[in-house]
């Protein structure tokens, strides 16, 4: 399944990185409410270009440093990522 490009997990409970993680070509990705994904499941995702992280409190600035074609990110009550983490995707 490394070639799903949009997949839709919003307050899917069951779903950990360890379970998307090799989905490197995803391009829009809902992730609101969702707790059991860490920045290891999405930092090698860097086709990213729609991400939506609303309320994720395990995702930090390194799972979205490398996310260079991002067009569209939601971080609604997300406190873990701060301004350096989206001044480094600016600067990519």
């Amino acid at each position: 399944m490394i070639n799903i490009k949009h997949l839709y997990l919003s307050s899917n409970k069951n779903i950990t990185g360890e379970g998307i993680k090799n989905m490197i070509n995803m391009e829009k990705l809902d992730l609101c409410d969702n707790n059991k994904i860490t920045d290891e499941g999405i930092k090698n995702m860097i086709n990213m270009e729609k991400l939506d992280l609303c309320d994720n409190n395990k995702i930090t600035n390194e799972g979205i440093q490398e996310m260079i074609n991002m067009q569209q990110l939601d971080l609604c009550c997300n406190y873990k990522i701060t301004n350096d983490g989206i001044k480094r995707m600016a600067n990519m």
